[in-house]
């Protein structure tokens, strides 16, 4: 007789099946805590992966890559007919800002999982406020949702969630990125050496920025709107005053650096968190701000090749991060490095509330919304002169944090009966 079958666990990323080759960190890090959790716990499991190139996932996660294209149909319905538990793997799940089709997108795949009775569920998901989910959004979430096992990552998901939908049981965790282990010491000092930042004294900042949306008009909102903003730039659909807006925005992202060079003789690392297919672009945004800069020499951008773990140590390794990115905040505080935010989403208001830093966040939802240079100093140098007692806040409210995160992997392991 055979030995007892492997369960089967599918994790589901959609940013690993639109184009697993563009290097959204903060996706690379949840795949890579969740994974490690999950193959920690030592249960006879068997984790799959649909992803635009299968390599890639068995390569940084070494697990199971499935193709996920429309070719690939009768292969992708025999994994999931075979599966038995389908996991929606962190980040953001519900809303509807980029485009009415993102949410749809992102459940699509549950509703076979549903046809074929198969267990659902979401491990330390966002979702977004009823105003940023379009009606359809909410009709979806409510069907895929019933009678699941749900973990949210705060309060404000957790409310939503209830809202439109009914499940089994919705518990708020914590984003799995916190408790992701970082890479040693030694390597991410080997790698700052190696792109010319010397071991000394001099202030390290990393500055991580996120183009902001375009304001809203009759061809821009970002709930109702079916054509996603990438494509809506690409074939023009912006305000007449677009280009202007970036550039002004890029323009005061330069001057905060170089303010930062003058002020505290910094090295500035711009850190681009996605690139690629339908992304935001950062690294071009990245080396467009460091061009406006006077202190460009004193700036360099960071490659995108790095393990989620490195990312995770060089961000502990900055004595300040100014950044746009949910996880770039979720780096950095978990590392006890203070942060300033400036929420272009939601969720990294709910962030910054839940750490009670937000005396420093900037609501900049849109590109209507400036940058005050002048309040971006003052936080910075609020920052620095209390950096060892805003630290052991962070460490405070974090260490809470990750104990509650934790429990994600304990309602894995229910709801796949592996307890």
């Amino acid at each position: 007789m055979g030995g007892k079958q492997k369960t089967r666990i599918v994790l589901w990323n959609m940013n690993y099946i639109i184009d697993a080759g563009s290097p959204n960190i903060g996706d690379k890090a949840l795949m890579a805590s969740i994974i490690h959790s999950i193959k920690e716990t030592g249960r006879e499991v068997e984790i799959i992966v649909f992803a635009s190139d299968p390599d890639i996932v068995r390569r940084e996660f070494d697990v199971r890559g499935v193709k996920y294209r429309p070719r690939q149909f009768q292969r992708i319905l025999s994994e999931l007919w075979h599966c038995d538990l389908f996991v929606f793997a962190g980040g953001e799940v519900v809303v509807d800002r980029g485009s009415a089709l993102y949410t749809p997108f992102m459940l699509h795949a549950a509703f076979l999982v549903k046809l074929f009775q198969k267990k659902i569920m979401g491990y330390g998901i966002g979702i977004g406020e009823q105003q940023e989910i379009s009606g359809l959004g909410k009709i979806l979430a409510r069907l895929v949702f019933r009678n699941t096992t749900v973990s949210v990552r705060d309060r404000k998901s957790q409310e939503s969630l209830l809202a439109i939908a009914k499940p089994k049981l919705v518990h708020c965790t914590a984003d799995p990125v916190m408790n992701l282990k970082p890479a040693a010491k030694e390597e991410i000092e080997s790698y700052l050496a190696k792109i010319g930042v010397a071991k000394s004294d001099r202030t390290l900042v990393a500055v991580v920025p996120r183009q902001l949306l375009m304001p809203l008009n009759q061809f821009s909102d970002r709930v109702s709107n079916i054509i996603p903003i990438k494509l809506r730039e690409k074939i023009k659909l912006t305000p007449k005053n677009f280009q202007e807006k970036i550039a002004a925005f890029q323009k005061n992202m330069a001057d905060i650096g170089d303010y930062l060079v003058d002020q505290y003789k910094a090295e500035i690392l711009f850190v681009p968190m996605f690139s690629g297919f339908m992304s935001y672009n950062d690294d071009l945004m990245c080396k467009d701000i460091i061009k406006k800069m006077k202190w460009s020499t004193k700036a360099r951008v960071v490659e995108s090749n790095l393990t989620a773990g490195a990312y995770k140590a060089l961000f502990g390794r900055m004595d300040l991060v100014i950044g746009f990115p949910l996880h770039s905040l979720i780096f950095s505080t978990s590392m006890g490095v203070p942060v300033i935010s400036f929420s272009y989403e939601s969720k990294v208001e709910r962030y910054m509330k839940t750490l009670k830093l937000e005396r420093f966040n900037f609501e900049v939802k849109d590109l209507n919304q400036e940058i005050h240079f002048t309040d971006v100093v003052d936080a910075i140098e609020d920052v620095m002169k209390n950096r060892d007692r805003i630290k052991r806040e962070i460490m405070h409210n974090i260490t809470a944090l990750q104990e509650i995160e934790r429990e994600n992997i304990r309602l894995l392991l229910q709801a796949g009966e592996l307890e």
